[in-house]
């Protein structure tokens, strides 16, 4: 079962050390998968910086200050340059959001939650970046021991070259540069 902000206090400091990498007082950042908001409140009132959030939520209620809809749509659509982070903290493999972002070569840190599903079916571009995409068709579970490789694998070929977070098991909690 998906749950709002579990290690709450991993991605708070995995989101300061984010912020420590970029030089500038003020940070603007696009909260993809918002929810109510208290991860970046949390974050902003540790940080002494400034920090100007702009939040995408999907589910209606959740966040009256957030843009309404679902970040899919969003994405290809504002003006990522804007951003110095982008934070998709999502349930599951947020692989179509990187998509979206990467496609659009925008450039700054990317915070990322990858969480494998309990089921072990892995998206299917982790599989496709490998060149498994026929045996993908047979059985979409055997591969998911390899699920920390073949993220690793896509990321590269997205440009990323290092990855900084938290690895806890079948939840992954990280920041990259792109």
């Amino acid at each position: 079962m998906a749950t709002d902000n579990s290690n709450f206090e991993k991605k708070v400091l995995l989101r300061l050390d984010a912020l420590q990498q970029i030089d500038k007082d003020e940070i603007n950042v696009l909260d993809c998968f918002a929810g109510y908001g208290l991860l970046w409140q949390e974050v902003k009132r540790r940080s002494g910086k400034t920090i100007k959030i702009v939040s995408i939520e999907k589910e209606k209620g959740k966040n009256p200050t957030a843009l309404q809809g679902d970040n899919l749509k969003y994405l290809p659509t504002l003006d990522l340059s804007k951003f110095d982070i982008i934070d998709i903290d999502a349930y599951g493999v947020p692989t179509k959001q990187i998509e979206i972002i990467t496609l659009r070569q925008w450039h700054g840190i990317l915070i990322i939650t990858a969480i494998e599903s309990m089921i072990g079916i892995m998206p299917k571009e982790l599989l496709f970046s490998v060149g498994i995409e026929d045996l993908y068709k047979e059985n979409k579970a055997v591969f998911c021991s390899y699920f920390p490789q073949f993220l690793d694998n896509y990321l590269f070929q997205k440009g990323v070259k290092e990855k900084y977070g938290y690895f806890l098991g079948r939840k992954l909690y990280f920041y990259v540069s792109i």
